[in-house]
């Protein structure tokens, strides 16, 4: 333990990776208010050169900081980085035999799949020390906050009409993405105040925006969104209850939980939402139907051309299925699919473990967050949250197992 508390001390933030974190979780949130703001609705001006000095951003921390390595035992990354080939041999068979019956440009697919998603998830792999994940946490909540607060003064002045329909943070903030920046709000602020309830009342201070969180969660109105702030939510306390005096300060948490719940009573939206959760799968919800129709069609594609795969994208809606891993099989067939479904799996065991410590257990949550959304909204070539979660989830993993064995080592040596 002295050993790792040197170590600690020692360390300097890599501003670069903090950036990296932040900026790649809640930077193109944002920077999607900035066209509302200047009235102007030309959201590439904005969005193109986020992109790209990301992208530049992502390949210093590449050349510049080295990665974790774990002896070869690393699979994971292996598997992930093999299915990238895969997905990129398909996009490219399709880009010179199908391009005429593909709808979204072939460009759109290249650019996000290599700029915005395969590239800067490749950055994640470098080494993170204690106090560059502590800022990182740090940032992205503060971006967390900016973004419910514009999406306040955005939303503020048509409660009403989110009786019936969902609210979206802007023009180009879905209510998916909203309501999951909603919820990761709420849950970076329920972590913070675990992570410094030791500093007393001034660990509260870090509870103030859950509110907003939830309240973006709720007027959102969407289903995928608020039962992964839940599902995530159990889990974060389950991990959390070691001892009497956790359970105190957990339960504190809850009860601020329910009290913000029950400010969000008096909102017109609230009484429908019951009814949302109530409509999943049901034939009267429209958006179920697509999503069941889109998933249906990328299955199909895949039973009609399980080894090889069939089209990049579903051949009635000319869009992605809406799930990563029918999506998977569809474009790229049965071998990519396993691993795609492998390396799900094993970044499930790798988040739990991740879950019990205070100081990666904020990547833990997000990434359960987004894996649970991806499911039911995501699409391979533009979904990099989930890319990016992925591989920094199987860094951090992989820190403290190296960690963990490196101190018994020496435990060892001081033994003998």
């Amino acid at each position: 333990m002295q050993i790792a508390n040197s170590q600690k001390e020692t360390e300097k933030i890599n501003w670069y990776q903090v950036l990296l974190i932040s900026l790649g979780l809640f930077g193109y949130p944002v920077v999607s208010f900035i066209p509302g703001l200047l009235n102007t609705t030309e959201s590439q001006w904005f969005s193109i050169p986020f992109r790209a000095l990301y992208l530049l951003l992502s390949i210093i921390v590449i050349i510049k900081f080295k990665v974790v390595k774990a002896n070869g035992r690393n699979i994971a990354i292996g598997l992930i980085i093999l299915f990238w080939v895969m997905y990129f041999i398909r996009l490219s068979y399709d880009s010179l035999f199908n391009a005429d019956i593909i709808v979204t440009p072939l460009s759109t697919y290249w650019l996000f799949g290599l700029g915005v998603c395969f590239i800067p998830m490749l950055a994640f792999r470098a080494v993170i020390n204690y106090k560059t994940g502590v800022m990182a946490l740090t940032i992205s909540y503060i971006l967390c906050v900016i973004v419910n607060i514009l999406g306040l003064f955005q939303n503020i002045g048509n409660t009403d009409e989110f009786s019936e329909v969902r609210a979206q943070g802007n023009d180009f903030l879905n209510p998916i993405s909203y309501g999951l920046v909603g919820g990761s709000l709420a849950i970076l602020s329920l972590v913070l105040f675990m992570r410094n309830r030791k500093a007393g009342l001034s660990a509260i201070l870090f509870l103030l925006p859950l509110p907003l969180g939830l309240w973006t969660l709720v007027i959102s109105l969407s289903r995928g969104p608020i039962i992964d702030f839940l599902v995530m939510l159990i889990l974060l306390f389950y991990n959390s209850l070691k001892s009497a005096y956790s359970k105190i300060l957990s339960l504190i948490a809850v009860t601020f939980l329910l009290i913000s719940l029950v400010i969000s009573f008096d909102l017109p939206v609230f009484n429908n939402i019951t009814k949302v959760l109530q409509s999943t799968g049901g034939s009267s919800n429209e958006s179920d139907e697509i999503r069941l129709q889109l998933m249906k069609g990328g299955w199909d594609q895949f039973i009609h051309n399980p080894i090889a795969g069939d089209l990049i994208e579903e051949r009635t809606m000319h869009t992605y299925p809406h799930n990563l891993v029918i999506e998977a099989l569809m474009a790229c067939g049965l071998v990519a699919g396993l691993i795609h479904v492998t390396t799900i799996i094993k970044s499930c065991i790798q988040t739990n473990s991740l879950l019990k410590s205070q100081t990666t257990s904020w990547v833990a949550v997000l990434f359960g967050m987004q894996l649970l959304s991806s499911m039911f909204a995501g699409g391979l070539y533009a979904d990099n949250a989930f890319w990016y979660l992925l591989v920094l989830t199987n860094t951090l993993y992989f820190q403290q197992k190296l960690a963990k064995e490196k101190r018994l080592s020496l435990i060892r040596k001081a033994q003998i």
